[in-house]
C-alpha cells in the first residue's frame, strides 16, 4: 500500500512537470519584412538609425508558461546554421532580438527570461539588419521555454512557408460614435479629419489573397457613424442596414487554416 502510494505521487509530480508543456506550440512564424527600426547591434535595444529586419511569431500556450529565450538564425534548408548570423533575446556572445508584445518592447538589452505568458501570445520579432535578410534565405526559430523546452520552426524568405507580405493594421477611435476603424493606411484615411484618435498598430494583415486567407470586407453607416468587418461577402445584414461598402481592408487567416 505504501509503495503505491509512492508510485501514484511520483506520477502526479510528473504530470505537474510536464502538463504545461502539453499543447503548447508555434502557431505561426512569418517574415513581415525590413519595415522599421526598433533596435541596435549587439545589446542595444534602441533604434539605431538603420532598418530591421521583422518576424512574425504566434505562440499556443495552455498554461502559464516562461519563455527563457528566443533565437532566430541563418540556416539551410535542412535547419542547420549557416552563416554564422544569430539574433538572441539572452546569450550575450550573439546579437540581441528585441522582442515586442502588442507594442511593448519586452527586452532592451540581453535578459534571461521575458516572462511568464499564456494564451494566444503574438510577438513582434526584430534583429538589426547584418546584410542577410534577403529571399531566398533560410531562417530557423528557436523557443526555449522555462523548463528546457525547445520549440523550433524554419522558414525561408519568398519561401512556400513565408510568401505572404503583411502591412500594419492601424486602429483609430471616435469618442463622439465608439467606433473603432480599421485601415492599413498610415495617414488614417479620413480619420484624423473626423474627431478620431489614432490608438496604435493593432496587428498585421495580409495585402493579397493566398491559401488559408479571406477577404476581410469594410462596410460604413453614416448614420450611426459605426464601421462594420465581416469575411462574408455579401456583408450579413449590413447592406439592408444603411451600411455602405467600402472595399476590402485586406486577407485573414482561415480558422482552419
Amino acid at each position: 500500500m505504501v509503495l503505491l502510494k509512492w508510485v501514484i505521487l511520483t506520477l502526479a509530480l510528473l504530470m505537474a512537470c510536464i502538463w504545461p508543456v502539453i499543447g503548447t506550440e508555434i502557431a505561426q512564424f512569418e517574415w513581415i519584412g525590413m519595415d522599421a527600426d526598433k533596435i541596435g547591434e549587439w545589446d542595444s535595444g534602441m533604434p539605431d538609425g538603420s532598418m530591421d529586419g521583422h518576424f512574425l511569431l504566434d505562440l499556443n500556450l495552455p498554461a502559464p508558461t516562461e519563455i527563457e529565450s528566443i533565437l532566430i538564425y541563418t540556416a539551410d534548408a535542412s535547419g542547420n546554421p549557416v552563416g554564422g548570423q544569430f539574433w538572441h533575446t539572452a546569450a550575450t556572445n550573439y546579437w540581441m532580438l528585441g522582442v515586442f508584445d502588442q507594442g511593448t518592447q519586452l527586452n532592451y538589452n540581453h535578459v534571461t527570461s521575458l516572462g511568464t505568458f499564456s494564451g494566444n501570445v503574438q510577438f513582434d520579432l526584430y534583429g538589426d539588419d547584418s546584410g542577410w535578410f534577403k529571399k531566398g534565405n533560410w531562417f530557423g526559430l528557436e523557443v526555449t521555454l522555462g523548463d528546457g523546452t525547445k520549440l523550433k520552426r524554419l522558414i525561408s524568405i519568398g519561401g512556400d512557408s513565408s510568401s505572404t507580405q503583411y502591412t500594419a493594421l492601424h486602429r483609430w477611435f471616435s469618442t463622439q460614435s465608439g467606433d473603432h476603424f480599421y485601415t492599413t493606411d498610415p495617414s488614417g484615411e479620413l480619420a484624423p479629419t473626423s474627431g478620431y484618435t489614432y490608438e496604435g498598430i493593432t496587428g498585421y494583415i495580409a495585402t493579397s489573397q493566398q491559401q488559408g486567407t479571406t477577404a476581410l470586407y469594410r462596410w460604413f453607416s453614416t448614420q450611426s457613424g459605426d464601421h462594420f468587418y465581416t469575411t462574408d461577402p455579401s456583408g450579413e445584414l449590413a447592406p439592408t442596414s444603411g451600411y455602405a461598402y467600402e472595399g476590402i481592408t485586406g486577407y485573414i487567416r482561415q480558422k482552419d487554416a
